[in-house]
């Protein structure tokens, strides 16, 4: 069988394919970040190939934007490293606070897909997740519009920090017993952690929270 797997939101630095009981797949990784590991890994068994004319004739690239997706792969695993430490960190600082009802995300134990996190992703499982603030939709708009370091964008996995109010942007288009099905409230916002130093972006997300 031949599996084709998306990866946006989980690098394939974190979930390879390998070593979650594939043997034969092709690997297509983008989407909205910064070509950071846009690559196409055919896999059969043992095998990986990555030579630059099979990856040719599946994109049409130009010479500028291969060399930055080359560095991009050069400095994958010490980015998305600093990506996961920094989310584990966030999620740790808003599991503990007041205004936060709730946090998903699969690394905390009371997550439902706790065990399978520990299975899948012994490097951590990326920087994307969300949490929900006390107070509904108005408190949800306050604490983003507060925010000094996070950009407003619908974007994910960038290297800076992003934050977007689903249920008002990206999956507005959705009826209310579609958000309700996916478990989309007014309350939820979600985070894309970037690689800033980690004490600047818990300090801005308290100091946002704090004027909730």
């Amino acid at each position: 069988n031949l599996y084709i797997i998306h990866e946006v939101e989980i690098d394939f630095y974190l979930l390879y394919p390998l070593a979650a009981g594939l043997v034969r797949c092709v690997h297509i990784d983008g989407g909205h970040q910064f070509p950071q590991s846009v690559a196409v890994q055919l896999i059969d068994a043992h095998i990986l190939v990555r030579r630059l004319n099979e990856l040719l004739n599946v994109f049409v690239l130009s010479f500028l934007y291969f060399n930055i997706l080359l560095q991009g792969l050069e400095t994958l695993s010490l980015r998305v490293e600093r990506h996961v430490a920094n989310a584990l960190k966030v999620v740790e600082y808003l599991s503990k606070h007041p205004k936060v009802t709730k946090v998903n995300h699969p690394a905390l134990p009371d997550h439902p897909d706790h065990e399978l996190y520990k299975k899948y992703f012994p490097k951590g499982a990326g920087s994307i997740f969300t949490f929900e603030i006390e107070g509904g939709q108005e408190a949800a708009w306050k604490f983003i519009d507060s925010l000094e370091i996070f950009s407003l964008l619908a974007n994910v996995a960038d290297v800076k920090s992003l934050v977007i109010h689903p249920y008002t942007t990206t999956h507005s288009q959705m009826t209310p017993e579609e958000l309700a099905g996916q478990h989309i409230t007014p309350s939820i916002v979600r985070l894309s952690i970037g690689t800033e130093y980690i004490d600047d972006i818990i300090d801005d997300l308290d100091q946002a929270l704090a004027k909730v």
